[in-house]
This record gives structure tokens, sequence and C-alpha cells, in this order.
């Protein structure tokens, strides 16, 4: 064969491609707001060999917090990876802050790569749901002892950038209580940043006078639990409301 470079028997110029591999990694691997305390849903790094020779990773650096590397990728758990020419593997990530602000991590590769190690980039930012319950004092409606009243409307919203978990909502005492037609799921429920829902009240008096209760709200947002007073007031039987 001809010498790199040098003319072939039709006069063209002959060139020969050197065998290597090239580590390709798919980052930066943002994970986005996420509340304080709780933990992402896993990610995936994208390793790839884009070379014509395969990939071997002797080395990856290991993730530290508030970012753990979790099982699940296709690369596999154990040192060495490889990774043939034109394929591709995964390494699953996930973000867990422990407190307000943004977090990264740089991940170093150890390979075959003849340009040398390679880095990939972690991100996230760590961020405090708030759930508002609006309103916080909710008065029913006044009624006589017998009518119950129209339904009153309790609105959970998380007006936060984390997504948060209602994880459990208290029934109210007599003559107090929820009925259908609220948008909020059964416990436990997520509200994604921005997202609302509804839940709805009635007051059904035995007895006349002011009534109220106490009931509580418990999530995942830092200003849990919450807590929530309806109230109502009722004329004796036959009296005309005031």
């Amino acid at each position: 064969l001809a010498a790199p470079g040098a003319a072939g028997d039709d006069g063209q110029v002959v060139a020969y491609r050197q065998a290597a591999a090239s580590l390709q990694l798919g980052s930066p691997l943002t994970f986005g707001a996420v509340a304080v305390g709780s933990t992402s849903a896993a990610r995936d790094l994208s390793v790839g060999n884009s070379g014509n020779s395969p990939l071997t990773i002797n080395a990856i650096q290991a993730a530290t917090a508030p970012f753990v590397r979790v099982g699940g990728g296709s690369c596999g758990n154990l040192l060495p990876i490889v990774v043939q020419p034109g394929a591709s593997c995964t390494l699953r990530y996930t973000f867990s802050p422990a407190g307000v602000g943004a977090a990264g991590q740089t991940i170093a590769f150890t390979s075959n790569d003849p340009s040398g190690p390679k880095t990939a980039s972690l991100s996230g930012s760590g961020v405090v749901a708030q759930l508002t319950i609006t309103p916080g004092d909710l008065f029913v409606g006044s009624t006589v002892v017998g009518v119950p009243t129209s339904p009153a409307v309790l609105t959970l919203s998380n007006a936060s950038a984390a997504a948060l978990t209602v994880q459990s909502i208290g029934s109210p005492a007599a003559p107090f209580s929820s009925v259908a037609g609220g948008t909020c799921l059964a416990p436990p429920f997520a509200l994604a940043p921005g997202q609302s829902c509804t839940l709805r009240y009635v007051y059904a008096p035995t007895t006349s006078g002011f009534h109220s209760t106490l009931f509580t709200i418990s999530s995942t947002a830092s200003n849990s639990p919450h807590s929530v007073s309806l109230s109502g007031f009722a004329d004796g039987p036959g009296l005309a409301l005031s």
C-alpha cells in the first residue's frame, strides 16, 4: 500500500485515518428548580463514541451531594465501560438540594480518547416550595337551622418554582363537611409550579348561633402544616336571616 499522502496507481493521493476513540458527553445535565429536602426525577447523561475505534472509559469522577449517581443507566455500574464506534449509553443522576440556591458539579471522565480527559457538568437550584390557601379563614355562610348553605370554595395554590405534594387534608367537624365538586384530587397529590385546585365545604347547622372549626392540611411545602378555619352563622328555625 502507498504511504499516507503518496500517489496511488491512478495518480490520486491516498489518505489514511488513524483509528481513535472520541468521547462525546451529553452535557450540561440540568435539573432545574427542585424543592429543598426533596429529590428530583432521575436524568440521564449520554456517553457516546463518535470515533472509529472502541472507547474505553477507565475512570468516572464520583458525584457528590447534592448530586447522586443512581442505578438504571445503560452504561452499567462497573468499570471499564466500553462503547463501540457510533454507539452510546447513559449514566443516571439525581439532585437532592439541602438548601436554597444554585448548585453545580463537574464530573471528569478518563478514557482512551487521545484528546485527554473530558468533563460533564451537573446543575440545579434548590428552592422553597410554598402552599398558599385562600381564604385562610373561610366564612361558609349564614343560614337557618336545618338548611345547609351553598358550597363555599377553598383554593390551594403553588406559587413557588418547585413542585409540592399535598399529603393529607383533615376533615372539618360538624356542622361543616366537605362536598364533591372541587378540583383537588384525593391526597396524596402533586401541585406543579403555578398550579391550583379547589375544595368545597358546606355548613349545615342543627343549633343556632356562630359555629367554627379548624382542620389541618399537610404538604411537602416549607410552610406545612397549614391550619384552616371554617365558620358560619345560623338563626333559629323559622327566623328570618338578618
